[in-house]
């Protein structure tokens, strides 16, 4: 489709009645091969959402400013699913209570539904990602406890930076790209009533050892299966990251990439500690059998 073509065509749908919802929907081509001029398109005309099919079963309404995440989902169709078949692969059978903190519009529930996961926690604190997590979740009939929060070491009120580019990467550090602030409520990871074994997805912008201390360690003893945590020294600097990796080694027998592979302790540390990871999916877990594979730590 030529430049031409391109922009005659959204100019047709964004006069249509059904503009707001089929827009994605009806250009997979365009949404595809230009998403980033279509979103940046859609937020210049004030369409502040559009709806895409989402996977082969889902819809999901993205936020035209959202950044990557929109980016991924209408050139690719889905947002990151990849890690959340190496958690489904490596939990087996079992498919406990899933719990998502840093929830943001529900790409990683609906992933997680895909790999046969039935029964949701989220956790998501900026108010625009929270409506189109609600929204999401019922527009495909999926049942799950919503809480309008983030999670922390204390409950308290303060306020989050919002990212003025990048629906995902709202933080309570500093940002590079600043757009504002919202006061947002913070709650801890054990006041969520988690009496049951549960799988635990956190994606929190350097907030990770806050919302790790925030919980008993004897309830992640007991009921946490596993964890998948997007660690962010870039954010967080170092001794957070590090305070995380020791609480995932204390509980954990097995530690992994987000492909799967086993991650030497020592060499991660050690890189951390000296700045060369800015950003790293681990998943922690114990369902494995523990050999030569687990333990090399």
């Amino acid at each position: 489709m030529g430049k031409t073509d391109f922009w005659a065509s959204l100019w047709a749908l964004l006069s249509s009645r059904g503009r707001r919802r089929y827009l994605a929907t009806h250009m997979p081509e365009v949404a595809a091969r230009r998403p980033s001029a279509l979103l940046r398109s859609c937020a210049g005309m004030g369409i502040t959402s559009l709806v895409a099919r989402y996977g082969e079963r889902y819809e999901i309404e993205l936020d035209t400013r959202a950044g990557h995440i929109a980016v991924g989902v209408l050139k690719t169709g889905a947002f990151q699913p990849e890690p959340m078949a190496v958690v489904a692969r490596l939990l087996g059978e079992a498919r406990p209570l899933f719990v998502n903190v840093g929830a943001n519009v529900g790409t990683t529930l609906l992933n997680a539904h895909a790999q046969g996961f039935s029964r949701f926690v989220a956790v998501e604190p900026v108010a625009r990602n929270f409506a189109l997590l609600r929204g999401n979740m019922a527009r495909n009939g999926i049942a799950a406890r919503l809480h309008h929060a983030a999670l922390g070491r204390v409950e308290e009120e303060r306020e989050i930076n919002l990212d003025a580019h990048n629906g995902g990467g709202h933080s309570f550090h500093g940002l590079a790209d600043p757009g504002g602030v919202e006061r947002v409520r913070v709650t801890r990871l054990d006041r969520l009533g988690l009496d049951e074994p549960f799988f635990l997805w956190v994606d929190t912008e350097g907030f990770e050892a806050e919302v790790l201390a925030g919980c008993d360690p004897a309830l992640l003893a007991r009921h946490c299966l596993g964890i998948c945590i997007e660690l962010s020294p870039l954010h967080s600097g170092p001794g957070p990251a590090l305070e995380v990796l020791e609480r995932l080694a204390a509980l954990f027998p097995v530690l992994r990439d987000d492909a799967g592979r086993p991650v030497r302790l020592e060499t991660l540390r050690d890189d951390i500690a000296a700045g060369r990871v800015e950003q790293i999916d681990l998943v922690a877990e114990r369902l494995a059998a523990v050999g030569a594979e687990g333990t090399d730590r």
